[in-house]
Protein backbone atom coordinates (compact mmCIF):
# COMPACT_ATOMS: atom_id res chain seq x y z
CA UNK A 1 0.00 0.00 0.00
CA UNK A 2 1.24 3.59 -0.50
CA UNK A 3 0.74 4.31 3.11
CA UNK A 4 3.28 1.46 4.67
CA UNK A 5 6.65 3.59 5.30
CA UNK A 6 9.78 2.62 3.68
CA UNK A 7 12.65 1.23 5.32
CA UNK A 8 15.34 0.29 2.76
CA UNK A 9 17.50 3.16 3.52
CA UNK A 10 21.36 3.36 3.90
CA UNK A 11 22.79 4.60 7.20
CA UNK A 12 26.79 4.77 6.67
CA UNK A 13 30.08 6.07 8.20
CA UNK A 14 28.51 5.57 11.84
CA UNK A 15 30.64 6.90 14.20
CA UNK A 16 29.84 6.53 18.08
CA UNK A 17 30.24 9.18 20.68
CA UNK A 18 29.35 10.01 24.12
CA UNK A 19 27.56 13.86 25.09
CA UNK A 20 27.51 13.42 29.16
CA UNK A 21 24.81 11.02 29.76
CA UNK A 22 23.80 10.57 26.10
CA UNK A 23 25.38 7.54 23.40
CA UNK A 24 25.15 9.17 20.62
CA UNK A 25 26.18 8.00 16.31
CA UNK A 26 27.11 10.00 13.82
CA UNK A 27 25.65 8.30 10.38
CA UNK A 28 25.09 9.51 6.63
CA UNK A 29 21.60 9.05 5.94
CA UNK A 30 21.41 7.96 2.12
CA UNK A 31 17.91 7.15 0.18
CA UNK A 32 18.84 5.08 -2.71
CA UNK A 33 15.41 4.65 -3.62
CA UNK A 34 12.32 7.18 -4.64
CA UNK A 35 12.20 10.51 -3.36
CA UNK A 36 10.27 11.06 0.19
CA UNK A 37 7.18 12.79 -0.06
CA UNK A 38 5.69 12.92 2.69
CA UNK A 39 8.05 12.10 6.00
CA UNK A 40 11.57 10.54 7.50
CA UNK A 41 11.75 9.70 10.85
CA UNK A 42 14.76 8.22 11.69
CA UNK A 43 16.49 6.55 15.50
CA UNK A 44 19.12 5.07 17.68
CA UNK A 45 17.97 2.11 19.80
CA UNK A 46 20.78 0.98 22.19
CA UNK A 47 21.68 -2.19 24.37
CA UNK A 48 23.14 -3.88 27.17
CA UNK A 49 24.97 -6.80 27.31
CA UNK A 50 22.17 -9.27 27.86
CA UNK A 51 20.75 -7.55 24.83
CA UNK A 52 18.09 -5.71 26.40
CA UNK A 53 16.63 -2.55 25.08
CA UNK A 54 18.13 0.34 27.94
CA UNK A 55 16.37 3.44 25.75
CA UNK A 56 16.14 5.01 22.15
CA UNK A 57 16.50 8.43 21.27
CA UNK A 58 14.27 11.01 19.92
CA UNK A 59 13.24 10.59 16.30
CA UNK A 60 14.93 12.68 13.89
CA UNK A 61 13.50 14.40 11.07
CA UNK A 62 14.80 16.72 8.60
CA UNK A 63 13.10 19.89 8.10
CA UNK A 64 13.14 19.53 4.35
CA UNK A 65 12.68 16.26 2.46
CA UNK A 66 14.49 17.94 -0.49
CA UNK A 67 17.76 17.39 1.68
CA UNK A 68 17.99 13.76 0.61
CA UNK A 69 16.16 14.04 -2.86
CA UNK A 70 17.93 12.11 -5.58
CA UNK A 71 20.32 10.13 -3.51
CA UNK A 72 21.86 13.05 -1.76
CA UNK A 73 23.47 12.66 1.56
CA UNK A 74 22.55 14.04 4.56
CA UNK A 75 24.51 13.39 8.16
CA UNK A 76 22.53 12.96 11.64
CA UNK A 77 23.55 12.79 15.36
CA UNK A 78 20.69 10.23 16.87
CA UNK A 79 21.39 10.52 20.77
CA UNK A 80 19.83 8.21 23.72
CA UNK A 81 19.97 8.53 27.05
CA UNK A 82 22.19 5.52 28.80
CA UNK A 83 20.12 5.68 32.19
CA UNK A 84 23.35 5.24 33.82
CA UNK A 85 23.53 1.68 32.29
CA UNK A 86 26.74 0.79 29.58
CA UNK A 87 25.86 0.38 26.03
CA UNK A 88 26.65 -2.94 24.50
CA UNK A 89 25.54 -2.38 20.67
CA UNK A 90 22.98 0.21 19.18
CA UNK A 91 20.63 -0.09 15.96
CA UNK A 92 19.64 2.44 13.87
CA UNK A 93 16.01 2.47 12.14
CA UNK A 94 14.22 4.25 9.29
CA UNK A 95 11.07 5.26 8.08
CA UNK A 96 9.77 7.58 5.28
CA UNK A 97 7.32 7.75 2.78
Amino acid sequence: SSLTPRQDFEFANQAVFTRTDQYCVRTTFKNNGADLSSYLKALVVIFDNANTVINFSDTYQPDNLDLVAGGQSLDMDLCAITLGQTVSRYEIAGWGR
